[in-house]
């Protein structure tokens, strides 16, 4: 099964673990971010609306924000990354996450 992985920050609703104490794996039907300290967070592919690139600071404060449908969840779930938000993004699209029929 084709998966992605990467070690990454989190904001989850105010609170904020920056990298290296998330952690991202998705493959074609779910996403998961655990976040340490906190807990996981697993969504399937219709529980996300949309993955979108999010700059608070260029290059120092960049990820891609989660914008979903999950009532138990914050509405604000951010997963901060090391390398440009779209490449996230992109590679998230080749496992086939975003490919909703």
């Amino acid at each position: 099964m084709n998966e992605f992985k990467c070690i990454c920050g989190a904001r989850i609703g105010w609170f904020n673990a920056s990298w290296p104490f998330a952690f991202l794996t998705v493959d074609s039907k779910k996403l998961k971010l655990r976040v340490l300290i906190i807990k996981n967070y697993e969504f399937l592919p219709d529980q996300v609306l949309s993955l979108k690139k999010y700059v608070f600071i260029p290059i120092f404060g960049w990820g891609v924000q989660i914008e979903h449908i999950v009532n138990d969840y914050p509405e604000r779930i951010i997963i901060w990354s090391l390398s440009n938000p779209q490449k996230m993004i992109d590679k998230i699209s080749q496992v086939g996450f975003l490919n909703k029929s």
